[in-house]
């Protein structure tokens, strides 16, 4: 590459040399003009920087709020079991790392359930009822708290109301959020140039993120530098100016930040603010990269302006600059890329075939994060749905060990509905059982009000005429019904209006069909083939049961009758030989 290089600049020099004195009046004019337009760029830059940078951290907190008004919006929340509120609150840390504390707290300003991810975090308070947050939640509104200080570092609360079948209020999801780790992944890569870097601060001037974390520890307010003060004001800083970096200097006992010069500590600087939290976002670039390359000129030209060739030689370095540029920029980049940051673009000011060539490295490089997000992705699912297995395995597992210690046949069918109802989270369970003319499907147990109702009215249903479970009990195998198409008919039951999903599955003993497990839920295709295959396993447990609880129950009835019948036996022999006792003495 280096002989390429002065093959180039060798085709230049010649040519310039013949004009070496027109060249030396030119070189002059372009520094002037190269300074300012240094400069303007530049400035273009950093704003662009701090404004992107401010898109950014503003989606990220959205994304935030996002998740969390979602949860709220489960209409089931408030309602589900400790343990299945732990599980959405899991759910909800899986999408983002940032959550650290996770709260339900109900209308009355108690907390609920409780979820911590990390130690370091603000305490929570133990009545909510006069929290601003509570308050704001309660009223319908999204709450987002000003940036607090903890153990030196910056978190954030964010509350969203949760609302009930109806609509209503009946409680408030909120999350600790840490801002750190974070929104530093974010301003990271934002600084442009080698050393040029981001920050974030609130609206009193106290640093919020920043490349040096003790200045964040120590909350450190920055709000006499120009760039800081600028953006409070609403405005953006026209000149060079006092960066960051001298402060955060004073604070790095390093011996090689005691020997950086004036230039490094003068930086060109790029505010924007963010709308909702009221944040400010500076990029600051210090003068001696901004104009590293006009620095560098300056000795050069001394020398060539003393030999005569100043102008020429300048030219030559500026124009072969020009062209060796672009290679090494995408050099640069697909470094970049090849570490692993597929979200960095090369961006050449180029035509031909170097611009061709960055376009298929940037095209590669979002296929690449294309194709890992969407591995991501799917491993995510799998995972859920791994856990969902595992929860639903586990359940069954209970309802069959519950079911083998219950011998008491109607305390075993309401005690079954009642864990399916409970571990699985669905709306109505009902077990059904075939009459004694095999006709009709008689309800014998439910969990759920409309299900007693039911019961009440001894509720039954005709043996392949009526309902998914007549058509179970006829054919002896499970089916499913959806509340849409030719299904919606089964949904026509005042005592269950919620129903959306529907599957009923035959309880058989030796191949003969003795009733029917009936769940209902209130999600549309709420079953899986993997549901069909754990609650049929379930389903054949629980016949056995029922079976073995009816033939002991039968075996203690014949007990009693051949206890009965032998007591008799017993009493009339005695009454006879008491008899034939009594004749023996007349005689």
């Amino acid at each position: 590459m280096f002989r390429n290089q002065s093959v180039l600049r060798r085709q230049i020099l010649w040519p310039l040399l013949i004009f070496e004195v027109v060249a030396l009046f030119i070189i002059g004019l372009a520094i002037a003009y190269f300074y300012q337009g240094q400069f303007q760029s530049t400035l273009a830059l950093q704003q662009e920087t701090a404004r992107s940078t401010a898109i950014n951290v503003e989606e990220y907190i959205g994304g935030l709020q996002s998740v969390l008004e979602l949860a709220g919006q489960n209409q089931d929340l408030m309602n589900l079991p400790s343990l299945q509120q732990q599980v959405s609150l899991g759910q909800i840390k899986g999408q983002h790392r940032a959550y650290e504390n996770l709260v339900i707290v109900d209308h009355l300003g108690q907390t609920q359930t409780q979820f911590t991810f990390m130690t370091n975090i603000p305490p929570l308070p133990e009545n909510w009822r006069e929290h601003e947050a509570f308050l704001q939640a309660m009223a319908g509104n999204t709450y987002v708290s000003p940036a607090e200080y903890y153990q030196g570092l910056a978190h954030l609360l964010i509350a969203v109301p949760i609302r009930d079948t109806q609509l209503r209020i009946v409680g408030m999801l909120a999350a600790q959020i840490d801002l750190n780790a974070p929104l530093w992944e974010i301003i990271a890569p934002a600084g442009s140039g080698e050393t040029g870097y981001t920050y974030v601060v609130n609206p009193e001037g106290n640093l919020i993120v920043s490349r040096n974390i003790t200045l964040v520890r120590h909350h450190e307010e920055v709000k006499e530098l120009t760039g800081v003060q600028a953006a409070i004001d609403g405005k953006q800083p026209g000149t060079p100016y006092v960066g960051l970096t001298n402060i955060i200097d004073t604070h790095d006992l390093r011996s090689d930040s005691k020997e950086k010069g004036l230039f490094d500590h003068i930086v060109v600087g790029g505010v924007s603010t963010l709308p909702s939290l009221r944040w400010h976002v500076v990029a600051e670039l210090p003068v001696s990269e901004a104009y590293a390359y006009l620095f560098s000129l300056l000795p050069l030209l001394g020398i060539q302006l003393l030999i005569g060739l100043g102008f020429a030689i300048g030219v030559w370095f500026y124009v072969s600059k020009r062209v060796v540029n672009p290679i090494l920029e995408m050099t640069r980049g697909a470094q970049i890329i090849g570490d692993g940051q597929l979200d960095h673009r090369i961006e050449v000011k180029a035509s031909g075939e170097l611009a061709t060539l960055a376009h298929v490295l940037n095209a590669t490089a979002t296929q690449l994060r294309d194709l890992i997000n969407s591995l991501e992705q799917r491993v995510s699912q799998r995972t859920r749905d791994l856990e969902r297995r595992a929860i639903e395995l586990e359940a069954a597992s209970r309802v069959a060990r519950e079911a083998a210690t219950i011998r008491d046949v109607n305390e075993l069918m309401d005690e079954t509905t009642h864990l399916i109802s409970v571990l699985f989270g669905f709306y109505h369970a009902g077990i059904f059982l075939l009459d004694d003319a095999r006709e009709h499907a008689v309800l014998q147990a439910a969990s759920s009000e409309g299900g007693r109702t039911m019961l009440a009215r001894q509720h039954k249903l005709k043996v392949g005429e009526e309902g998914i479970v007549g058509y179970v009990a006829h054919h002896g195998a499970s089916r499913i019904a959806l509340d849409v198409g030719e299904d919606a008919v089964f949904f026509d039951n005042p005592d269950l209006p919620q129903t959306r999903s529907e599957i009923a599955l035959p309880l058989s003993v030796r191949e003969e069909v003795i009733g029917v497990l009936d769940v209902q839920s209130t999600e549309a295709a709420a079953f899986s083939d993997e549901d069909i295959a754990v609650l049929q396993t379930m389903a054949d447990q629980l016949a056995v049961a029922i079976d073995n609880a009816r033939l002991l129950e039968e075996s203690q009835n014949a007990l009693r009758e051949l206890q009965t019948l032998y007591g008799q036996l017993t009493r009339e022999a005695w009454q006879k030989r008491q008899r034939e006792g009594l004749s023996s003495y007349r005689y």
